[in-house]
C-alpha cells in the first residue's frame, strides 16, 4: 500500500505519521514493527497537486526556474 505523510519532529528524531485509513487497512498497532519504503518527495511536486488552478503555462514556469527568477 502507497501513501504520503508529513514528517513530524518527536524529541531528537523524526517520526511520520501512518494515516488512519492505511492504519485500519492494515491492522497496524501500537509498538508493532513494520517495513516501509521511504521517497523524499520533491516541494514543486507537492505544490503541484495544492495548487490546481494555476492558469501559467509549465513551460514557462520551468524557464523562470531556469533564469532564477523563481527559487
Amino acid at each position: 500500500m502507497e501513501g504520503e505523510a508529513i514528517t513530524k519532529k518527536i524529541g531528537g528524531s523524526i517520526g511520520i505519521i501512518i494515516p488512519k485509513h492505511i492504519v485500519e487497512s492494515k491492522r497496524i498497532i501500537p509498538n508493532q514493527k513494520v517495513k516501509f519504503e521511504l521517497e523524499k518527495v520533491s516541494p514543486l511536486k507537492s505544490i503541484w497537486g495544492k495548487h490546481k488552478n494555476i492558469e501559467m503555462d509549465v513551460k514557462k514556469i520551468l524557464d523562470e526556474i531556469d533564469e532564477g527568477e523563481i527559487e
